[in-house]
């Protein structure tokens, strides 16, 4: 299985019912984000969901929470809530750093990609 670069725990919203729940996140090699219920069954049985990055568009830091950021795909934002700050911005990093190297034919390069930031509320 492809190498870890980061992994921890993120609040992550449901794409129906907008509920914030608490997730394991692994981000491996490869641009793939696998997410779990837990961080005890981190085995193949146990994903929950897998996001492939290289269908992301951008990385946003988030209005939503203080400590939010935001993945952007064609039909969909994925939308976590980080521990910290700290976290936060460490996530953003990785993941922004595995788009860039994820570059490949047909693949928008690093200039595409962007992060905004705004100010945000509570």
């Amino acid at each position: 299985m492809a190498e870890i670069l980061k992994e921890g725990f993120l609040l992550k919203q449901g794409a129906v019912h907008k509920l914030w729940r608490r997730r394991f996140f692994i981000l491996r090699e490869g641009g793939k984000l696998f997410y779990y219920r837990d961080d005890k069954n981190t085995s193949i049985a146990g994903i929950v969901g897998i996001i492939d990055l290289l269908q992301c568009v951008k990385v946003n830091h988030s209005t939503i929470k203080f400590v939010g950021f935001e993945l952007d795909q064609p039909n969909r934002i994925f939308r976590f809530v980080a521990p910290s700050e700290e976290e936060k911005q460490d996530w953003i990093r990785q993941l922004e750093m595995n788009l860039v190297g994820g570059a490949a034919e047909g693949v928008p390069s690093f200039s595409s990609f962007s992060i905004s930031s705004t100010a945000a509320s509570g």
